[in-house]
């Protein structure tokens, strides 16, 4: 019952909401509260099978989508000021990363 009146809170909340958020994570709370809503159902039915495989590996696999969804969520939500050093590898890392990985590529060519 907890778990029912937590998704109930948390879906008003998000409706509500919605003119302070970005809409981006308006949406996103919305499929999380989806795919909260799906792990909630398929683990009382896996129960209620007592616990098969294939509905125990869809209980597992939809709980690594709601653990990114939550992320993609909680990311969407954060401060959008990075510090000092966050500006200064955005400019200088990928120019390096990019380098590294056409080296590692001329690497593999030039040796096979």
């Amino acid at each position: 019952m907890d778990v029912v009146m937590g998704v109930t809170a948390a879906q008003v909340c998000a409706t509500q909401c919605h003119l302070l958020c970005p809409l981006r994570a308006y949406f996103l709370c919305h499929g999380t509260l989806a795919l909260f809503s799906l792990q909630f159902a398929l683990g009382i039915w896996t129960l209620l099978e007592y616990v098969p495989v294939h509905l125990g590996s869809a209980h597992q696999a939809n709980a690594m989508n709601l653990f990114t969804a939550v992320l993609v969520t909680l990311h969407t939500l954060r401060p959008p000021q990075p510090g000092a050093v966050s500006r200064a590898i955005a400019r200088f890392g990928a120019p390096l990363v990019v380098c590294a990985v056409a080296a590692v590529g001329v690497a593999v060519t030039v040796n096979n």
